[in-house]
């Protein structure tokens, strides 16, 4: 996550102009909706003289026609991201946002109320429940040690390997549309300019759906939801029809009974959640071999075998990044582990003043030993929990949302410099609202409900 440990400095000096530029950007709302697209402004009559340049053509204003969805798309708010400047020490400790201090304060004062009561309760004679060997206090503190770091490293390596399949994820996604554009860019024909963007449109579907998919439990949007119901072809799959989550979903009439004949057992919401992108991406290598089943489509150049399977290994790789998200997410920390840390945890944090109380007769260092003894290690536990799951809007976790449409971005840029303006805002058109940013409120709330 190297956006999040950019310091501030750093990044105004990356973009000083930022704001200003903002600002400057406008657009022209068409109330026509279905109107045709403009045409491209590098083909205007204005430039028939002189072809302009790549950056004369960067500075034309072009007048889109979208809907207001696409419109309130190019206002999207993300989640605001942690930066903090490392050399500003205040502001790192006292940082609010992305800091464990809101969660792990209450038990700090927890903590130090129960060591003022065990002082109160000795110093007034009612009783001592001090601890006058600490020998058996201190083999506990071995053993929390233990099972804290190692947590913490378990925790931050899932953290990273996370971090990895996305970007594995992500390069595919721009290998795939870029090979693709350069291995076929000298068939210009429409079959070859269409079979390019139906590639391009079922790679952003494609990741569209692995992001969902990791993201299902924590923004309740099924990967089902996200695609249109033209490509509903094999919903629910092996889902049972009895359970509440499967009334949702509404497959042909002539599709249910076949994945009921072939299924093991009944499969869950996030089962079928999960296998979206594996089905999808069956569609996907389907578009990449067309073209030699298909002689219109290249009609002026043969597709070779070689260039072929090129596109389909980095198919692959996409598909080995994503069955590694799905590792991790179907996979959690071992619940015996997670509970015998927190039982020890607890036992020797609440235990800690009975010790401290009967080597130290002072009353306030007493309270602060307790107080940033119990951050420390709290502290500890509740960035284990904030970094378990990357996936969702939490302050700590991926942009995956923000990462995933630059890669769109990419992709209509690539099928832009191969087939034009024309192309690429067909291609941007077809993204629509619902793969782009999930599904509609009723259904996410209907999601959520089912996860509950």
């Amino acid at each position: 996550m190297v956006h999040l440990f950019r310091r501030k400095d750093k990044a105004a000096k990356a973009s000083p102009s930022r704001k200003g530029a903002a600002a400057s950007v406008t657009f022209q709302k068409i109330p026509n909706e279905t109107s045709p697209l403009v045409e491209d402004p590098l083909k205007s009559p204005q430039h028939d003289d002189k072809p302009p340049t790549l950056l004369e053509a960067a500075h034309a204003a072009p007048v889109f026609t979208m809907s207001d969805t696409v419109q309130a798309q190019l206002q999207t708010k993300y989640k605001r991201d942690v930066i903090y400047d490392e050399d500003d020490h205040l502001g790192v400790m006292f940082q609010l946002y992305g800091s464990v201090w809101p969660r792990v304060l209450p038990w700090c004062i927890a903590v130090m109320a129960v060591t003022y009561l065990f002082i109160y309760l000795r110093n007034h004679g009612i009783v001592d429940l001090t601890i006058a060997d600490s020998t058996g206090h201190n083999f506990m503190s071995i053993l929390v040690s233990f099972l804290v770091v190692t947590r913490v490293t378990i925790t931050y390596n899932r953290f990273m390997e996370a971090r990895n399949h996305l970007k594995d994820l992500f390069y595919s996604c721009r290998e795939l549309i870029q090979y693709t554009c350069i291995l076929t860019n000298q068939n210009t024909s429409d079959e070859a300019q269409l079979w390019r963007q139906d590639v391009a449109y079922r790679t952003i579907v494609c990741l569209r759906l692995a992001m969902a998919a990791v993201e299902h439990r924590s923004t309740g949007i099924s990967a089902w939801d996200v695609l249109p119901d033209a490509d509903h072809a094999t919903v629910p799959l092996m889902l049972n029809m009895q359970d509440e989550g499967a009334k949702n979903y509404h497959p042909p009439d002539d599709v249910v009974p076949i994945m009921r004949a072939l299924r093991h057992g009944p499969r869950s919401v996030e089962d079928e959640n999960f296998r979206a992108p594996i089905i999808y991406a069956m569609n996907l290598r389907e578009a990449l071999t067309r073209p030699r089943s298909d002689a219109k489509i290249f009609a002026q150049r043969d597709w070779h075998v070689n260039e072929t399977l090129k596109l389909l290994a980095i198919t692959s790789q996409f598909m080995s990044a994503y069955h590694g998200l799905k590792k991790l997410a179907v996979t959690p920390f071992p619940f015996p582990l997670i509970q015998l840390n927190r039982i020890f945890l607890f036992a020797w944090c609440f235990s800690l003043p009975l010790v401290l109380i009967h080597d130290n007769d002072t009353m306030v260092e007493t309270l602060v030993l307790v107080f940033f003894t119990t951050f420390g290690f709290m502290g500890l536990e509740y960035a284990n929990i904030e970094l378990d799951d990357p996936f969702g809007d939490d302050p700590n976790d991926f942009p995956s949302t923000r990462w995933a449409e630059s890669v769109y971005e990419d992709v209509y840029i690539a099928i832009y410099k191969t087939d034009g303006y024309q192309r690429a805002m067909e291609l941007r058109t077809r993204i629509t609202d619902r793969i782009a940013g999930g599904s509609s409120s009723v259904a996410r709330e209907a999601t959520r409900s089912i996860g509950s």
